[in-house]
């Protein structure tokens, strides 16, 4: 234990020896689903601002339609002040309803043609919603373990990065604890690799369920978590993983009908201020083999 296991260019090894990472191929459909949908996005707003030029033409076509109409109108005005006759006066009542008729057409076309526009870009702005909605599910799960929903490595450094640099600058500390299931490959050998997902994502469910909204569970590997905790220093952080270690032996896994009680160890470090990531993982690293050495199902504090 005297190395860590969590170099910045590798995925995280389990215990015993073997390296988790997202499979490759996972990682590639996500990257080429994030292609289309942001090339989908492009397409679907480009759509919209063709639809609007057309909207606004059909508008200008309008105005100019009542513009001529307009000069119409006058025109027969004159004519019929200029009339001799009721021949005269019909002819010119004539061409004014027809005008009228073949304005009153435009006005139609020109609304149905407006409404129909209307419809198409209130579509391609539901669809952009969609694809951008779309697009943010698939990065989530890129930071995301598929298995039971924590955060993965990269999602962990992310929201590392970020509590570590407002510790820096507010003065607040930041505890993080790694756990490890005890007896996992007895468990697994027992009931089956499905029988130990359902574990994985029990505890992963039940730690939510005992955290702050600002505290943060990731899994780094096999049966392997690590609970980032902001502005909790390193006794209070203790007590959150030993309620942890209770609400989970109160509360255990079932599986085809058979409750499967387990526990996990831990070591929990609080952050110093300039300290880097990997020094604190190598610290609160320390304290969980300390923690399995003194008899599992233990919490230990790295000094």
């Amino acid at each position: 234990m005297g190395r860590s296991r969590w170099c910045a260019t590798c995925w995280p090894a389990t215990r015993t020896g073997r390296r988790w990472k997202p499979p490759a191929r996972l990682l590639r459909e996500l990257v080429y689903q994030q292609g289309l949908l942001k090339q989908g996005i492009a397409e679907s707003k480009e759509a919209m601002r063709t639809m609007m030029v057309t909207f606004v033409e059909r508008l200008d076509g309008m105005a100019a339609s009542t513009g001529q109409f307009q000069s119409r109108l006058e025109s027969h005005m004159e004519a019929i002040r200029g009339s001799r006759s009721i021949a005269d006066l019909g002819k010119r009542l004539d061409d004014v309803l027809e005008d009228t008729a073949s304005l009153q057409q435009q006005a139609q076309r020109a609304r149905e043609q407006m409404d129909a526009a209307r419809a198409e870009v209130e579509a391609a702005e539901a669809r952009v919603r969609e694809l951008e909605t779309q697009l943010r599910d698939a990065g989530d799960l890129i930071r995301s373990d598929p298995l039971t929903g924590a955060l993965n490595r990269r999602g962990f450094e992310e929201v590392y990065e970020r509590e570590a640099n407002r510790g820096e600058r507010e003065g607040r500390p930041l505890s993080l604890a790694i756990l490890d299931l005890d007896g996992f490959g007895r468990l697994n050998a027992r009931y089956g690799h499905a029988g130990g997902d359902t574990v994985l994502r029990h505890l992963v469910e039940t730690a939510r369920g005992g955290l702050r909204a600002a505290d943060t569970i990731c899994r780094h590997g096999g049966e392997e978590f690590v609970l980032l905790m902001p502005g909790t220093p390193l006794p209070e952080a203790q007590a959150v993983l030993q309620r942890l270690q209770r609400l989970l032996a109160a509360q255990p896994a079932v599986y085809e009908g058979q409750r499967i009680v387990t526990t996990f160890s831990a070591g929990v470090a609080v952050r110093q201020l300039g300290e880097d990531r990997e020094h604190l993982v190598r610290r609160a690293d320390r304290a969980l083999y300390q923690a399995k050495c003194d008899g599992r199902n233990r919490v230990a504090v790295a000094h």
